[in-house]
């Protein structure tokens, strides 16, 4: 089985190339075309997973292209063409993202599924309304529709195709597969039982920056309305330096850097719940992360990680705009946290694998080429 992969992030992530390894440990052979901007190597990740991809790569694209989609879309397009990549001995195509990679899978005229991605529902859609024909006619044409979450599959196809027959058909190829998470955390799973304590330690794990909203963890999460003393810990790099002047003042508030994921695992150890409310969030793997170490999560509603679980089997989803749900959904944890002990050390955590993805993966393909096979 071999597939061809059109991935605009491929070197920009770890994630694909780990996606990659595991697809070839099952017998699935991948190729990667991924175009790229001029002078982007500083973004190039080094610590992707060693595989046996050809990645088709070439650094043509400018700062200006993505303003101009279809003009980028052409320049990508003629130098495809231009690699002399053999199209025929690929059994199917896996765009990685519905606008960036989708479009070119269209134009290849060769059965393509297409995974569906933050960038898609939070940008394109969002300040590109004039590409809402292009995205339908991509996704009409698709075989497979994937999704990171539930949220970002019923936002996408309410904000495209509204109601009726059309919505209704894309709805039925469409399915959710979240991305795995690494093989460390599924290597080192806790299912031990953990206790709250008079002091109730709160972990926030991610890049600072507004749209993380930790300033409404600051203003919520507190001794007030907690009738605890309360930490949050942060952990993650400063983006916006002005933002974080602005988030010292809160002494509940304990800032410690970057960490390694040796070094987070250890600190999951005395932490009590993991929150990660951010105005606009992926499926974020920190949240399965944290669920592998046993502890309930706090999570945005509507957003990538809302609906995977039912609200209240891991944790909650919070209105990002309502300080009472924050604060009656951190209380609603702590008063049930055995009950949420006891539910999370039950969890098969090793659904989270990046294995499990891949097979999740191997499936689709294996019942779309099949398919196209009776039909010829």
């Amino acid at each position: 089985m071999n597939i061809l992969h059109i991935n605009s992030n491929y070197l920009h992530s770890p994630l694909y190339s780990e996606m990659i390894k595991k697809l070839e440990n099952i017998n699935v052979t991948n190729d990667v075309i991924m175009p790229r901007k001029i002078n982007d190597n500083q973004h190039v990740k080094n610590n992707l997973t060693i595989n046996n991809a050809k990645i088709y790569n070439s650094q043509f694209l400018t700062n200006m292209d993505r303003f101009l989609y279809f003009h980028k879309q052409n320049k990508i397009q003629k130098w495809i063409l231009n690699e002399n990549i053999k199209f025929d001995s690929y059994d199917l195509i896996h765009a990685h993202t519905l606008f960036s990679d989708g479009y070119q899978a269209l134009k290849l005229h060769k059965p393509y599924v297409v995974t569906v991605r933050n960038t898609d529902v939070n940008y394109y859609l969002k300040y590109f309304k004039h590409l809402k024909p292009t995205a339908k006619k991509i996704i009409n044409n698709a075989k497979k529709l994937i999704f990171l979450s539930e949220s970002y599959k019923e936002k996408t196809l309410q904000t495209i195709f509204k109601q009726g027959e059309e919505r209704n058909k894309n709805l039925e190829k469409s399915i959710v597969i979240p991305n795995g998470i690494n093989d460390f955390w599924i290597n080192n799973i806790n299912n031990k039982n953990k206790q709250i304590t008079d002091e109730i330690n709160v972990l926030f794990v991610g890049r600072v920056m507004k749209n993380k909203n930790i300033k409404f963890l600051a203003e919520n999460i507190n001794e007030v309305n907690l009738n605890s003393k309360v930490n949050i810990y942060i952990v993650g790099e400063i983006i916006e330096e002005s933002y974080y002047n602005e988030l010292k003042k809160y002494e509940n508030l304990k800032f410690l850097g970057k960490k390694t994921k040796e070094e987070i695992i250890q600190l999951m150890q005395d932490m009590h719940i993991f929150t990660l409310i951010s105005h606009h969030e992926t499926f974020g793997l920190v949240y399965l992360e944290a669920i592998s170490q046993n502890l309930p999560v706090l999570y945005t509603k509507g957003e990538g990680f809302d609906n995977y679980f039912m609200d209240g089997e891991v944790g909650y989803a919070v209105d990002i705009n309502s300080n009472e749900d924050l604060i009656e959904k951190t209380n609603k944890i702590i008063k049930q946290y055995d009950e949420f002990q006891n539910r999370l050390s039950t969890i098969n955590k090793q659904d989270f694998s990046w294995e499990m993805n891949a097979y999740k993966h191997k499936t689709i393909y294996e019942s779309l080429i099949n398919k196209e096979s009776n039909i010829q």
